[in-house]
């Protein structure tokens, strides 16, 4: 199963010492390139930057349509992490996507009907 997950939840999953949680119910973890920016590199010495940095089960994906993307963050004012998930799962046609933002799970959920769109709260 193909499973495209944004920032938030790793970072928060991270905090609590629980990101391994992802991997038990989902085996293997997909994040763009973006997310990646935003946790491991940006988020340098901050909760989940070292974590996702180790975890050999998340995979990190470059978003092929980056207009995409740019189009998406000014129509809709979400973040880029959000908004390059939201394209990879188009992309890649993952069948889930863990968003934590309810915009871009909105959002997310309108660009594409059949894939399940979760929170870490499964709302």
């Amino acid at each position: 199963m193909k499973v495209v997950t944004n920032s938030t939840p790793l970072i928060e999953l991270s905090k609590i010492k629980q990101l391994n949680l992802l991997r038990e119910v989902y085996g293997t973890i997909l994040i763009p390139e973006e997310v990646y920016v935003e946790v491991v590199i940006d988020g340098t010495g901050k909760a989940g930057a070292a974590e996702v940095e180790a975890a050999q089960w998340i995979y990190r994906q470059t978003v092929t349509d980056t207009n995409q993307v740019r189009v998406l963050q000014s129509q809709h004012s979400l973040h880029l992490g959000g908004c390059a998930t939201i394209i990879l799962v188009q992309e890649i046609n993952a069948e889930q996507v863990v968003l934590d933002d309810n915009a871009a799970r909105r959002e997310a959920i309108w660009q594409r009907q059949m894939f399940r769109s979760i929170s870490l709260l499964g709302r």
